[in-house]
């Protein structure tokens, strides 16, 4: 088995000063880590939008990459631009969490069909999702 480390970039953003988020993520790739991309960091506010997605994608050439769901990713539109952005950034991988597929009204109870959908639409395009606690 092949283990692959990866440095969180909201974590790594509230302890490592950097003038811009491209010298953030070289210097993330010069230690041999991957990253796991955030919606939002680094002063931007939707890294998974189409100008995010353009500024990320010749950055991270080579580096292992998944993604971190955002926190209003409560509805199908939401996790399909997450998915589309994993899909073009080259991520495996969208760690989510339950209250992203849980029922608006009840952020304990898992909406299935919101679910199903999601992980149909991930699987579509080759990209796997994990639930984080």
């Amino acid at each position: 088995m092949k283990i692959r480390y990866s440095i969180s970039l909201w974590n790594f953003t509230h302890y490592v000063f950097s003038p811009s988020l491209e010298r953030l993520i070289e210097g993330i790739r010069s230690q041999g880590f991957g990253i796991e991309i955030w919606c939002r960091g680094s002063g931007e506010d939707d890294l998974y939008d189409a100008i995010g997605r353009r500024r990320l994608k010749p950055v991270l050439k080579g580096m292992t990459v998944s993604l971190h769901t955002s926190g209003t990713a409560v509805n199908f539109d939401t996790h399909k631009k997450q998915i589309d952005a994993a899909a073009d950034l080259g991520a495996e991988l969208i760690v989510l969490h339950s209250p992203n597929i849980a029922r608006r009204e009840a952020l304990n109870e898992l909406d299935v069909d919101l679910a199903g959908r999601v992980q149909q639409e991930a699987a579509r395009v080759g990209v796997k999702l994990a639930l984080e606690n």
